[in-house]
């Protein structure tokens, strides 16, 4: 979804990569920060983070859907016992995509429209498989790797943040350079050529903080999970600036 707050209508649907990359509108090209929200958000949710970004930084956000549904019941569980730290350093997710691929590839195509889409993305029985980790990893990372120029602010929020991280990992360093990254309520390693880290975890974040996987955060606002409007606008004004 591409969001800006400031301009009528406010909020414009994709549904597929390529159709995004090849949209005549300049604001496809013109969109300068992305967003991936983390582990259960609906549309709704990604929408509402999108939205407080673009309102606080006064510009357009183009925020991906994770697209968690049917597909995702196991990893909702694994994520939740483990912590989605673990979860994604075992890569349960895209083992469990692959499995469902293996032996039901109409449930493992639910909810993967998105990520199918993306150019020359690989299959399994018909159903989508994943190269970078995840869905969203794999729409973030061709968009970063095939618009004319990259985005140059991505914010993910609790597993999102890793999906940015999936992402950014096998992309040339002239893709990453400067681009800066704002994690909240999950800080990531920071491996990307050139790229320019801001990390929050809240005081009062025991999920994040049991997720940190020795990856130490730059700030720590008194604040807990939730991305609060409140407490989340001075973070993008000030790594944007």
């Amino acid at each position: 979804m591409l969001i800006d707050a400031t301009t009528a209508p406010y909020v414009h649907r994709y549904r597929g990569v390529e159709a995004y990359l090849n949209s005549p509108y300049p604001e496809t090209r013109d969109v300068a920060v992305a967003t991936i929200t983390g582990v259960g958000s609906s549309a709704l949710g990604s929408a509402a983070l999108g939205w407080n970004i673009s309102k606080a930084l006064a510009q357009p956000v183009l925020a991906i859907v994770p697209g968690y549904r049917v597909a995702d019941v196991v990893l909702q569980a694994l994520g939740g016992w483990f912590g989605f730290g673990l979860h994604d350093y075992m890569g349960t997710k895209t083992v469990t995509q692959n499995s469902l691929a293996n032996v039901a590839p109409n449930n493992a195509s639910i909810g993967r429209a998105l990520s199918g889409s993306v150019p020359d993305a690989p299959s399994l029985h018909g159903a989508p498989v994943y190269r970078h980790g995840s869905g969203s990893s794999d729409v973030l990372h061709a968009l970063m790797q095939d618009r004319p120029s990259p985005f140059r602010l991505l914010v993910g929020h609790s597993k999102g943040a890793l999906q940015i991280g999936n992402a950014l990992r096998s992309l040339d360093p002239d893709r990453t350079k400067d681009v800066r990254v704002v994690t909240l309520g999950c800080p990531i390693a920071q491996d990307a050529p050139g790229a320019i880290y801001h990390q929050y975890l809240g005081l009062f974040d025991a999920l994040g903080q049991l997720n940190m996987w020795g990856h130490w955060p730059d700030h720590w606002p008194p604040t807990w999970h939730s991305t609060n409007p409140a407490m989340a606008a001075g973070a993008m004004a000030s790594a944007a600036a």
